[in-house]
C-alpha cells in the first residue's frame, strides 16, 4: 500500500449517554451543501432514522421560522414528533427551567468535539478558506485504478486493521500537492497506468447510480446518500469516502444482477485434479482485497447451464461482469458458499471471446494463501 507522506491521526473518544434535552434527541443532521433536485446529505445517528421527507428539507428551523443560507440544520425528536432545528436555535429550543448547567457542557463538549474533528479533517486554515473541488468523474476512475493495484479497503475496515489504508484515502492522497515527494516509483507507476477500462468502469458505476433517480425517496439510507454525491459533477474532500464506495457497491450489484438474470441451479463439475479444456463462461463479478502476500483478485463465472466456477489469482484479467470468456484450468476443489455449489479452478488460463474472435490473457502463476 503506499505510504502518503505524513500523517496525523487524533483519536477522540466521547464517554456517556447521548443528550436527551427536555425529551428531545438528535435524529440526524442535514448537510445542505449540495445543490441538485436530488437532495441534501443527511448524517443519520447511531440506531436512530430520519424521515425521508427531510431529505429534501428546505434552510428553514421551525423554531425561529427564518429561512435562510445555512450550512446544516439538525433533526431531533420527542414522542415521535420531528423538528428541524437551526444550530444558533438549538440551546433555545431544547432549554428547560433546570439543567441548564448540563446543556451547556453537552453543548460545548460536543461543539469542541466536532470543531476539533473539522480541523483535522479539513487542515489548519486561515479564516476565508474554501473546500476545494474534485470531477467525479476522475476521482472514480481513479478509484477504480487503486481498486486494481490495491484492492477495496473500506475506512471502516482500515480503522479495524491500522496497517490497511483505506481506498479512499489512497485517491485523497493523490490529489495532495507533495504526494510525489513521499512517493516510491512503484507507487507513481501506478497512476502512470491509468487505462480506458478504469475510465469505463467510473463512468459505468456513474450511470448505474443516477439512474437511481427516480426511487429516491425508496433508497436506504446508503445509496441515497451515495446518489446525492454522485449526482454532481463535482464533489469535496469530505465527501471521498462515499463517493469512491461507488465502484465498490457497482461490482457488488453487477454480480447480484447477472446472477438474478440465471436462476438456473448450480452444481459441481470436473473432477478434482483434472484439468479442464475451453470452458465457455461468463464474468459475474470480481472482488478485489490485499493479503500479505500482495493483492488478490477473486473471480466468479457462470457456466449456459448454471455452474458457478471461482478462480483466486493476483492476476487482473481487467474483464468485468457480462463479459464471455473461455477458460482452461484445473479442479482445485469441490466448494459451497452460502448453500451454493461451486467448482473452484486453479491454474487459469482465459481468453475474453469477442464477436469476431477471441483474444487470449496469459497465463501467469497465481498467489496461493
Amino acid at each position: 500500500m503506499p505510504v502518503i507522506g505524513a500523517r496525523r491521526y487524533v483519536i477522540l473518544t466521547l464517554q456517556g449517554h447521548a443528550p436527551v434535552l427536555n425529551g428531545w434527541q438528535l435524529v440526524g443532521i442535514i448537510e445542505h451543501t449540495t445543490d441538485n433536485e436530488i437532495g441534501q446529505v443527511i448524517r443519520v445517528a447511531p440506531g436512530q432514522t430520519c424521515p425521508v421527507e427531510y431529505r429534501k428539507a428546505e434552510l428553514k428551523c421551525d423554531h425561529c421560522g427564518f429561512i435562510r443560507r445555512r450550512t446544516e440544520t439538525f433533526v431531533i425528536c420527542k414522542d415521535g414528533i420531528h423538528k428541524q432545528i437551526g444550530r444558533n436555535c438549538l440551546a433555545d429550543f431544547c432549554r428547560t427551567t433546570g439543567g441548564i448547567e448540563n446543556q451547556l457542557l453537552y453543548a460545548e463538549l460536543l461543539m469542541s468535539a466536532l470543531g476539533y474533528l473539522g480541523a483535522c479533517e479539513g487542515g489548519e486554515h486561515g479564516g476565508g478558506h474554501i473546500e476545494p473541488r474534485h470531477f467525479i468523474e476522475d476521482v472514480l476512475t481513479l478509484t477504480a485504478r487503486a481498486i486494481r493495484a490495491y484492492g477495496w479497503v473500506s475506512r471502516g475496515f482500515a480503522r479495524e486493521h491500522d496497517w490497511k489504508t483505506a481506498t479512499a484515502d489512497i485517491v485523497l492522497g493523490w490529489y495532495m500537492p507533495d504526494w510525489a515527494k513521499y512517493a516510491t516509483k512503484e507507487e507513481k507507476e501506478v497512476l502512470k497506468t491509468i487505462s480506458a477500462d478504469d475510465k469505463a468502469l467510473a463512468i459505468h458505476a456513474l450511470e448505474w447510480i443516477r439512474a437511481m433517480r427516480p426511487q429516491a425517496d425508496q433508497l436506504e439510507d446508503y445509496l441515497y446518500n451515495l446518489l446525492v454525491v454522485c449526482s454532481d459533477d463535482t464533489i469535496k474532500p469530505r465527501h471521498f469516502g462515499l463517493a469512491c464506495s461507488c465502484i465498490a457497491a457497482y461490482n457488488r450489484a453487477m454480480g447480484v444482477q447477472v446472477e438474478r438474470k440465471k436462476a438456473l441451479p448450480s452444481n459441481h463439475f470436473g473432477e478434482v485434479g483434472k484439468r479442464l479444456i475451453d470452458l465457455d463462461l461468463e464474468v459475474l463479478g470480481k472482488n478485489s482485497f490485499d493479503t500479505m502476500y500482495g493483492v488478490m483478485h477473486l473471480y466468479r463465472w457462470r457456466a449456459p447451464n448454471g455452474d458457478i466456477a471461482i478462480w483466486k489469482s493476483s492476476v487482473d484479467i481487467g474483464m468485468v461482469a457480462g463479459d464471455k470468456i473461455r477458460v482452461t484450468g484445473t479442479v482445485k476443489k469441490h466448494d459451497e458458499w452460502k448453500g451454493i455449489k461451486q467448482t473452484v479452478l486453479t491454474r487459469c488460463k482465459v481468453e475474453k471471446v469477442k464477436e469476431d474472435a477471441p483474444v487470449a490473457v496469459k497465463e501467469e502463476e497465481e498467489v496461493t494463501q
